[in-house]
């Protein structure tokens, strides 16, 4: 492999590991021990020497200060605490905890955290879940109600959401809680957890990563669009992170990688910029080598999380716009995608921009919204 396929394979690398968490939402399974119950709804697994924290889909516990939160927190710790568990995920949720249905033995536990009056059922968080699914949660809650358990025993018992609503709005005394703090909206990724940063900082070695959030990842669906100085495209993409890295060739030289990384409707969004050496590339090889090293990341990323499949980009078509040669390619396998690469030598440098979308396609009207706002301008912004 060439230097600049050498140096840009590490930013890939680390672009696939975000993307292939917050992106997996067919058969994302992972295994591992629980070592630690950070509250009510939040544990800590580890999956192949990694920790990772997960958020059980479909409930909410209450928050900590709340009533029940220690009472909550204890009862998962007694359902799942060192013991073995399976994870079926679905992707991200707020500050990266990984969001899924967690079984022990074949119970579902969040189920089981309902029926035992210790949550509630979040409805917006059910994305997941299958129609009968959500029809035993709601029974779960039902009964759990019927019966007076947990955090039914209280004749008005305040809802989570209604809680961080009314710490929002500075109604403490409505929660009856005097030294409450303001910003808790919800509790901030543990030591330890697998948060975005977590996993670009934890991937990148002795690189030094920058990650700039222009947009928070809320799940809005907000499009922000994206002309850095220097390049020569714009686009739009929802929920943006940025992130740039440099890295030494060997031989004195650099490559300069900036990317940007939104989600929305369960999909993942990326733009790069690569700049380096050219080595011996041609267009065509460079568009090759850049696309293949994103699916071989993909593919490691996925295989490190216990899933044994493959994914591999095929050419569908190219083109030649403002000097770039364009080629476009489908990803096959397990996580749907489309990438398309443009690239062009300038001198004894290469430069290559990368757009794609991880499980999604074209046709979506989400996903042609992207590819289409992304511009090649003949000159730098």
């Amino acid at each position: 492999m060439s230097r600049l396929a050498v140096s840009v394979f590490r930013i890939v690398f680390i672009l696939a590991a975000v993307l292939v968490v917050a992106s997996s939402t067919k058969a994302g399974s992972l295994y591992g021990t629980v070592t630690e119950v950070n509250d009510g709804d939040v544990f800590t697994v580890v999956c192949l020497k990694q920790p990772i924290q997960v958020r059980l889909m479909g409930i909410d516990a209450p928050e900590r200060n709340q009533a029940y939160a220690d009472v909550a927190r204890q009862h998962l710790s007694d359902l799942i605490l060192n013991k073995f568990v399976a994870v079926k995920y679905t992707g991200l949720g707020d500050h990266g905890l990984i969001v899924g249905k967690v079984f022990l033995n074949e119970v579902d536990v969040g189920a089981q955290m309902l029926r035992d009056g210790v949550a509630w059922f979040d409805k917006d968080s059910t994305s997941g879940l299958t129609d009968n699914e959500r029809q035993v949660y709601t029974a779960s809650e039902h009964a759990a109600r019927t019966e007076r358990r947990g955090i039914w025993q209280d004749e008005n018992p305040v809802s989570p959401w209604a809680f961080r609503q009314g710490l929002l709005s500075g109604n403490k005394a409505k929660n009856n809680i005097p030294n409450a703090p303001a910003n808790l909206v919800r509790k901030p990724a543990a030591r330890g957890s697998l948060s975005n940063d977590d996993l670009l900082k934890s991937l990148v070695g002795s690189g030094n990563v920058s990650v700039t959030p222009s947009t928070s990842i809320t799940g809005t669906g907000e499009w922000k669009r994206i002309a850095p100085a220097g390049e020569q495209f714009f686009a739009s993409i929802p929920d943006a992170y940025e992130f740039s890295d440099s890295f030494p060739t060997g031989n004195g030289e650099t490559v300069k990688v900036t990317a940007f990384l939104g989600f929305h409707q369960s999909m993942a969004f990326f733009v790069m910029s690569m700049r380096g050496p050219n080595d011996t590339y041609t267009d065509a090889s460079a568009a090759d080598d850049i696309t293949k090293g994103l699916a071989t990341g993909l593919n490691r990323n996925l295989q490190r999380r216990g899933l044994d499949v493959n994914i591999e980009p095929f050419l569908n078509r190219e083109m030649r716009l403002k000097g770039y040669l364009g080629r476009y390619y489908d990803l096959a396998g397990a996580l749907p995608g489309v990438i398309r690469a443009f690239t062009r030598q300038a001198g004894d440098r290469r430069i290559i921009y990368l757009i794609g979308v991880l499980n999604g396609s074209e046709g979506n009207p989400s996903v042609d919204k992207f590819l289409d706002s992304f511009v090649l301008t003949s000159k730098q912004i």
